[in-house]
């Protein structure tokens, strides 16, 4: 949204009543920083047009040049749907794909038509980028096994590392001060809470919500008297871990608190609190710069709330079945779930010639 209270479409500007609400539909085009909207139970702000600023790391690839300007997006007609069609060429520049519910089931396997598929896009010459709210700790083994190089986005877009030399290229972390907040108001209402810090999770108690996650992720939390006091530093994110049948509901709750950080879902079980420059659609086009790659010419494959700004900052957006209505609304096309290998579908549909 620009200062004159116009949204950004498609690469144009169209008027727009104030107090009109912004739909997923346009907000996953937009191109400038529209104000939070509601989404499968959270509020979920959109990403500043402008790149954003590395807090660490280097932030860059060596031996690429420095980003340049993206161009706008392709024009679409008014109502249509977003994505409606590939606009690049087989294959696409860059995959974007989600790991849990998407590449993964419950079981934390990769799955065999898959692998083939990622492995059949890479021979083709697409680069592919895993993007998850995972920690790096838990991701680069999936990475690892596709025999995947380069950057791998963690943390919900927080983070992103390099797959070959496990090195931090950059991180948005959210401040000391906040994340301290946010923790203690979590403990107050009587969730399990979580802060991460140097790739590591913090926990002040192991309870079954702790271990709901550590069996996800697998790795061992780091156990402190207090979490709050032990927040002495900027937090990489911070999670809330509870009820399902809560953490909607809650989601909203700490959205209203905390308006001016990012809040999404990613499992029906967590709530997940984030700098406000942190989403995995930021991330996209920050790589997308970084990596000279025609936005136009990006496909992005995911299963939840969290990558709905992935999929609105892709040339082409595919939902996984077991989606939520959200996100499928979203998407210019939707495919088999993970346990009928919904990513080899998407590959041989959409990527590989």
């Amino acid at each position: 949204m620009d200062a004159g209270g116009r949204r950004r479409l498609s690469g144009r500007l169209e008027p727009r009543a104030p107090d009109q609400r912004c739909s997923a539909l346009r907000l996953g085009l937009a191109r400038g920083r529209l104000h939070a909207h509601r989404l499968g139970g959270c509020l979920q702000p959109q990403a500043h047009g402008a790149r954003c600023r590395a807090a660490g790391g280097t932030g860059r690839f060596r031996g690429i040049a420095r980003p340049r300007a993206l161009r706008p997006y392709p024009r679409r007609r008014r109502g249509a749907r977003v994505n409606a069609g590939p606009p690049y060429a087989k294959p696409p520049q860059l995959i974007a794909l989600d790991i849990d519910g998407t590449l993964v089931d419950a079981r934390l396997t990769l799955a065999g038509p898959d692998k083939a598929a990622i492995a059949a896009a890479r021979a083709a010459g697409s680069r592919v980028v895993l993007f998850t709210g995972r920690m790096f700790a838990s991701s680069v083994r999936f990475a690892q096994e596709l025999e995947l190089e380069g950057p791998l986005v963690c943390y919900q877009g927080a983070a992103c590392y390099d797959v070959t030399t496990l090195a931090c290229l950059w991180e948005e972390p959210v401040p000391a001060e906040q994340a301290r907040s946010v923790v203690e108001q979590m403990l107050a209402d009587g969730f399990h809470a979580q802060a991460y810090f140097d790739d590591r999770l913090f926990v002040q108690s192991v309870n079954r919500w702790s271990r709901i996650y550590t069996d996800i992720a697998a790795v061992e939390p780091v156990l402190v008297p207090s979490l709050g006091e032990a927040i002495t530093r900027p937090s990489t994110k911070v999670v809330a871990v509870g009820d399902p049948a809560r953490m909607g509901a809650y989601a909203r709750s700490l959205a209203e608190r905390y308006p001016e950080l990012y809040i999404t879902r990613s499992q029906p079980e967590f709530v997940e609190v984030l700098s406000p420059k942190a989403n995995k659609g930021d991330a996209l086009r920050r790589l997308v710069a970084e990596l000279r790659v025609d936005p136009v010419s990006t496909i992005a494959v995911g299963d939840s709330w969290n990558d709905v700004p992935l999929l609105g900052a892709a040339g082409f957006g595919v939902a996984m079945g077991s989606a939520p209505p959200e996100l499928k609304a979203l998407a210019g096309a939707v495919v088999h779930p993970v346990s009928g290998h919904g990513v080899s579908q998407a590959l041989r549909e959409y990527a590989v010639p």
